[in-house]
Order: structure tokens, then sequence, then C-alpha cells
């Protein structure tokens, strides 16, 4: 059986304030283009589907559009998806019976009441003969863990780990003998790496700290997990991935290449043989960093897109001694010159990046339109304590901001 892995779409994010409809458009063409030139027999969306949990009309059209596609333009056999933390799990099984019927299994929610087995579910082939089972596990809140009779002697970390892999047992248990079996899971593995506009989230229950995958894909011939958006493998495992974001979410990821993973899964159960299939980008991004003259200089000499070709993004950090008045202006103007657009603007002053340590009071970043909420909270931090928050204090804000944006959408 072929498996397509991809993750982390995050439909309706915008990037500094731009939208990404076409780009997100292009990536997900390409994705039904790999699916039915490579004759792919299951579809794997493990989590973060879209940006916020109340996405909007355009994004949700988009998802179920992508859905009918992948099963009758490239003739795919099962599509599986599961919820991440920035989508409300409610919502995505809402529509859980039509979709089945269309060969789409959708899990949003693990309640503490739920059945194991009900998170488990077969997979078929483009012929409809079942090949595989798969363990789907949404991503789990601190309610969707603890019971009545844990242990309340120990602390909440240790409480909501062992209550968060004694769930994943469960529903490994749950799968039946005899086929081979894909893990499906959204958390942060212990040694996973970040970037973009990730911060240090621990996915699993706000500040319960990284998760042991092994716990859910021991057994597995392929694993498929979301959350962390650089394309990796897993504690080492060849056959359990990240498959990575589907665009770039920061400009340290500019030359970071957009990936898929196909996986050919045994018959016999045994890990399955991978390959990455790069994604084309739909628009270039750069990030230019020096002194203001060499930061014009080389904005003078960006290569022209092509006729038609989507215009170029740019971050440009700056060096600088003193203010420069417009200088926001002055690199929009020389950018635009060259058909490229700076849709970002940092500076580093006295050779520290403003807000950093050591950068005095009245620093932080002027552009903070131009940043993430994460980043703002991380900059402060670093502004008023000289170090950046420590990982349970990142990953409260983090499950503080997802809570204020459903509420606020």
């Amino acid at each position: 059986m072929k498996l397509l892995h991809t993750s982390d779409w995050h439909l309706g994010a915008t990037f500094h304030d731009r939208a990404r409809d076409a780009d997100e458009e292009h990536a997900l063409d390409q994705i039904i283009a790999v699916a039915r030139d490579r004759a792919v027999d299951a579809v794997v969306i493990s989590g973060d589907i879209f940006d916020t949990a109340n996405p909007g009309a355009a994004e949700q059209r988009r998802w179920y559009q992508t859905l009918q596609r992948l099963v009758d333009e490239a003739g795919v056999g099962t599509v599986v998806a599961i919820a991440g933390n920035h989508d409300s799990g409610l919502r995505l099984e809402g529509p859980r019976e039509l979709l089945a019927s269309r060969r789409v299994q959708v899990r949003g929610l693990l309640t503490r009441e739920a059945d194991a087995f009900g998170c488990v579910v077969p997979m078929q082939d483009r012929s409809g003969q079942q090949r595989a089972w798969c363990a789907l596990v949404p991503y789990l809140r601190e309610g969707d863990l603890l019971r009545a009779g844990d242990d309340v002697g120990e602390d909440r970390p240790q409480r909501l780990a062992r209550a968060l892999h004694r769930r994943w047992a469960e529903v490994r248990a749950a799968v039946p003998v005899g086929l081979p079996w894909i893990a499906v899971g959204h958390a942060f593995a212990t040694g996973g790496r970040l970037g973009g506009a990730e911060s240090p989230v621990l996915v699993e229950v706000g500040n319960l700290g990284k998760a042991d995958i092994a716990s859910l894909a021991a057994g597995s011939s392929y694993a498929a997990f979301g959350h962390l958006h650089q394309p990796q493998t897993i504690a080492g495992q060849a056959h359990w991935r990240y498959s990575g974001a589907l665009l770039p979410t920061g400009f340290d990821e500019a030359g970071l290449e957009r990936s898929i993973v196909l996986a050919e899964i045994p018959d016999d159960g045994s890990p399955a043989v991978t390959e990455l299939v790069p994604l084309i980008p739909y628009r270039k991004y750069q990030r230019v960093v020096g002194t203001l003259d060499v930061v014009q200089t080389t904005l003078r000499s960006l290569p022209e897109p092509a006729p038609g070709a989507p215009t170029p993004w740019l971050q440009a950090i700056v060096h600088l001694d003193t203010p420069v008045p417009g200088l926001t202006r002055l690199l929009g103007e020389a950018a635009g010159a060259r058909d490229w657009s700076c849709v970002a603007t940092h500076l580093q002053r006295g050779g520290t990046a403003a807000g950093t340590p050591g950068s005095g009071a009245g620093t932080l970043p002027p552009e903070l339109d131009a940043l993430a909420p994460a980043e703002v909270f991380r900059l402060l931090h670093q502004h008023l304590y000289h170090a950046d928050p420590p990982p349970a204090l990142a990953g409260s804000f983090d499950d503080l901001l997802v809570t204020v944006q459903a509420q606020k959408d």
C-alpha cells in the first residue's frame, strides 16, 4: 500500500498580515497531482488543517474541495485526518458520517468517556481492499485526559503525562492484529526541531512536556505526526516522521524545502520505506541582513520576478547605531523598484537585536504589527528579564492565545 503523509496546512493563516490563498491552492494542487500520478492508496493529514478554531468560509471550502478532489480526481482509496491544537475537533468532526461515506475518516475528539476503538479505522487501497489499520489520536487537552481516581498526589505535569501515554496505549491496544497499522498523532516529540513562527509549545496538554512518541508508534509500519513545521524523522526512526508545514511559517525557513512524504507499507507490517517529495514553492522568500548600506545594495540587485509570477517577499534586518527616520518606507521603495515586497523590517541596534538583553529600555521592535503574538511575548520577556520565557510559561501563553483567538473568531 502506498501512503501520502502531509500535515500542518494552517489554512487561512496570514504571513506578516498577507493572505496566502493562492499559495495554499498551489501547494494543495501539487498534493493532488502526486496522489494521482503516483497512484497513492491512502492520504494521511495529521492535524492543524486550519489556522484557527473558527475558520472562514473560504478556508472551509478549500478543505472540502481538496478532500473531494483526492477521492474523485486522484482516486485515493482512503483519506484520514485528525485535529491539531489549532483546530476545533468538534467542528472538524461535524460531518463525520457524511465524510465516511466518501472514503474520508476524520477524528477530532477523543474524550475521557470515548471508546478508544472509535479512533481505529480501516485503510483501503484504490481498489477498495483493506490493507491496513490506522490508529488516530487527535490533539488531546487536559479535559480529555484526567479521570476521577487519577493519582492526585502527583504534580500536574506527571499526572497529565501519565494520562496521555495511557490514552495512547489504549488506542494502540485497540488495533486488531493481522494487518499492518499506521500511527497518526499531533504532538511535540522529544528531540524535535522547531522553526519559523513556532514557539516552544508543548502541545500535548499545554505545558506538559515533550512526548515519547514510541508510546503510540512502537510496532507501527509508519508513524505520521503533525505539529512541528520542519520535515524530520522522530527518534531516529526513518519510518516515523513529521511531514512539515505546507508553507513557510517564518523567514528563517526561506531556504527550507517544503515536502510531503510517500511511504510504501509492506504487507507483513515491517517498517515502511519512505520518500520525500518536494513541493514547488509558489513564491520566493528571502531574508536580507546587514548594515543599511549592505541591505540597500542587496535590494538594488534583487532579481526581478518573471512576468506574471507572484510578488516575492523579503524581510530586512538592519544593523543600526542611530535611528533612521522613514526606514521602513525607504526599504519598501527599494524592494518595490525590483518588484519585490518588503513585508517585514527589523532593527538591530548597537550590535544587539532590538528588545534583546543589553538593548536598553524602550527598544522593542517598532514593527509590532509584523510580528506573531508569540514573538512579541518572547521579545517582551527578553526585554524585562534578559532571557527567553521558560517552556512552561511559553506553553501556557500559546494555549491562552489559541483560546482567545477562538473566542474572537
